[in-house]
């Protein structure tokens, strides 16, 4: 008697928190809009190919907890439908539910149906005891969610936490608007943002009217014997992963203001990509801030950006003056050309395969791989694990986790056999540093016309250009490097990680352009704490310290 009482509590629990998760699930399907509605906001095809179904797999489950049993074998496939249909409810979900909740609770569904197909075949309490503590978990990890959205008035494909990429008004754009006033950032942010490291607070991002990264409006007219910095690059450059006042521009700042007492000092922090966007910008808009000093923040994946909108897709080009003229396409035109670029660089492989990345894309395709990689982001998006990775995070006395290669290192060898790929236009690593490669001289006979001219620029507008090298973490801390060729069976000596420094800094002697190598400095700072973030290529703000005190030290010889 004791046993049916139990049995019948589980079943009952099980009911009562399967009620809950599709109640749960309606409010996730409230987050889908098409663009082509049938019903209640849904098309036809979202409606009987994903709310229909999982709801159909819930109602199920609560039916298969009540109804009686079978004979053996009738239960048995009984039991195999479960599974099946749980494979395809996760399946379903991971596709089609909208928000970072919706593929957590679709794998959370799938995994209900392990228990219940066990229950149906052993009938035994244990199993049902199972299926109440997933269906517990379950509701733990996506109410705060759910309940949040609710209390908000907000759906839930809204609820994405903030990041980086969200934070754009210009993507590399290949028709006018090309960048704005203040660079490629949206105008006007104040908010938390987030980065992948589950384990790494969010930090504070601010945005004045015209876009740059600065807490204060920036007249077009400078103050009498004001001292204006215009600080240009990429997410190095204006501090991805760092609080406001954590980065080089406000580092700088701050440090002029207390070597000149009593001047009025700005550092202006323009987000503008790459060198070829970087030069339309100074000319479009930098110089009409009046600048005293142009600071450009390189590093080694700008050559590869900087040639995809002139060698690739052709949208720039300069004249004899260096003056950048645009050729706008469309976007169609603009991913050919992209693809064709690829193509080009495509044959440039690392001879020795990795057996590591080998064995990992024989066990996974590169699309598992990718969602494995993307589906813990998903999970830290939710609510109720935020504070529970900070705590653990916490409780663990973990700063940052260093050497780490992350999911993008992985994939960089996509149908490459393992090889890796020497340059891939995005966040590239190899090519610049391989000793003797014919593959560079389109770069930098690429690259160097665009650093002449902003030095040609920045002088006819009376302000000093200084170009200010940034190096990747293999280059300065050595267990980096060491974990990096060790994983792709690279030979250290076929490279020479200052290589690429050497190079620029041999063409910006030859032209006169101020070079700041920040190489050394980091790689001193390095010895004693990490100065980059935990499974990133970017500066932490130990790293954005060290990098401002180097240029802090070279520019002393300018005032």
């Amino acid at each position: 008697m004791t046993t049916d009482r139990i049995r019948d509590t589980l079943h009952r629990l099980s009911a009562a928190g399967l009620s809950v998760v599709a109640c749960a699930c309606l409010v996730v399907f409230a987050g889908y809009k098409s663009d082509h509605p049938w019903l209640l906001g849904w098309s036809g095809r979202y409606l009987f190919g994903a709310v229909l179904p999982v709801l159909g797999y819930v109602m199920a489950q609560a039916v298969l907890l009540f109804y009686p049993p079978l004979s053996v074998d009738r239960d048995r496939y009984v039991a195999l439908g479960c599974l099946l249909s749980g494979a395809l409810v996760s399946a379903l979900g991971i596709l089609t539910l909208p928000s970072h909740v919706g593929p957590i609770m679709a794998v959370s569904l799938g995994l209900l149906a392990v228990p219940l197909a066990a229950y149906r075949a052993f009938r035994t309490s244990e199993w049902l005891l199972s299926h109440v503590t997933l269906i517990v978990v379950c509701l733990v990890l996506v109410l705060p969610d759910v309940v949040g959205s609710i209390l908000e008035g907000r759906v839930l494909a809204d609820q994405r936490l903030p990041r980086w990429s969200d934070q754009f008004r210009h993507r590399w754009p290949d028709a006018a608007p090309f960048i704005s006033a203040g660079g490629r950032l949206q105008p006007g942010l104040d908010l938390e943002v987030y980065t992948d490291d589950p384990g790494r607070p969010p930090y504070h991002m601010k945005t004045n009217s015209e876009g740059f990264r600065n807490d204060h409006e920036i007249p077009l007219v400078a103050k009498p014997g004001e001292l204006r910095v215009l600080n240009l690059g990429d997410s190095f450059s204006v501090g991805y992963g760092v609080d406001q006042d954590r980065f080089i521009g406000p580092i700088l700042e701050s440090r002029w203001r207390r070597e000149f007492p009593g001047r009025e000092v700005s550092v202006m922090n323009a987000e503008v990509s790459d060198p070829a966007y970087g030069l339309l910008y100074l000319q479009r808009y930098g110089v009409r801030y009046a600048p005293n000093v142009v600071l450009y923040g390189y590093v080694d994946n700008d050559s590869h950006q900087a040639y995809l909108p002139i060698g690739a897709k052709g949208i720039f080009s300069l004249d004899s003056e260096g003056e950048v003229h645009t050729h706008p396409i469309g976007r169609a035109e603009s991913n050919r050309r992209v693809q064709e670029a690829h193509a080009q660089f495509a044959r440039y492989l690392y001879p020795r395969a990795s057996l590591a990345r080998i064995r990992l894309g024989t066990r996974f395709s590169d699309r598992l791989i990718q969602w494995m990689g993307e589906f813990p982001k998903d999970l830290r998006e939710l609510r109720s694990t935020r504070s529970a990775f900070r705590w653990l995070s916490r409780l663990s006395e973990r700063s940052e986790r260093d050497g780490e290669l992350t999911a993008i290192g992985a994939l960089q060898t996509s149908h490459t056999s393992g090889h890796l790929r020497l340059v891939d236009f995005g966040s590239n690593w190899g090519m610049l540093y391989k000793k003797g490669h014919e593959m560079t001289a389109p770069l930098y006979a690429n690259l160097f016309p665009l650093l002449e001219s902003m030095h040609k620029t920045a002088s006819k507008h009376g302000a000093v250009f200084v170009f200010v090298y940034f190096p990747r973490r293999e280059q300065v801390q050595a267990r980096d490097w060491r974990r990096f060729y060790t994983f792709w069976h690279l030979d250290p000596d076929d490279f020479d990680l200052d290589l690429e420094a050497s190079t620029l800094r041999a063409f910006c002697d030859e032209k006169g352009i101020p070079f700041v190598d920040t190489t050394p400095a980091l790689r001193t700072a390095g010895v004693h704490r990490n100065l980059y973030i935990a499974g990133d290529a970017h500066f932490n703000e130990h790293g954005q310290a060290a990098a401002a005190e180097a240029i802090f030290e070279f520019m002393q010889r300018y005032w």
